[in-house]
C-alpha cells in the first residue's frame, strides 16, 4: 500500500473493516496489531525508505475476551472485508490508502 503523502519510515495504523456484505450486520472497524513473536500487541507499522507500506499483521480474533458474562468477544464474522492504512493524525484523504476487497473465512467452513 502507498500514498503520496506518506513519508519514509513514518508510523502508520492498519485497520480491518467488515464484513461489508452481510445484511443486518454493521461493519466493524478494527485496528490490527503487528505479527509479533513476543506476544506484545504493537500497532505501529513503519513505511519503508520509499514511503511504501509492506507489513505482516494479525487479524484480531477475540481481543483476549473469553465471552463469559456481559464481556463478549468481538470475533470477525466470515465475509468480505477491506483493509486500510492511515496516519494516526490524518488530516487529508491522502493520509489513507485502501486495499481491494477480500474474503475472510475460517478453514472450517466453505465460503
Amino acid at each position: 500500500m502507498s500514498s503520496p503523502a506518506w513519508r519514509p519510515l513514518e508510523n502508520l495504523e492498519i485497520h480491518l473493516v467488515g464484513p461489508v456484505n452481510s445484511p443486518g450486520v454493521t461493519p466493524v472497524d478494527r485496528k490490527v496489531p503487528k505479527f509479533s513473536t513476543t506476544g506484545l500487541s504493537l500497532y505501529e507499522f513503519p513505511t519503508d525508505p520509499s514511503g511504501n507500506l509492506t507489513a505482516e499483521f494479525v487479524i484480531p480474533f477475540d481481543d483476549g475476551i473469553n465471552g463469559i458474562g456481559g464481556n463478549l468477544a468481538n470475533i470477525p464474522r466470515p465475509g468480505i472485508y477491506k483493509i486500510y492504512a492511515i496516519r494516526p493524525s490524518a488530516t487529508t484523504v491522502l493520509d489513507r490508502a485502501d486495499s481491494t476487497s477480500f474474503v475472510l473465512c475460517p478453514d472450517t467452513i466453505f465460503c
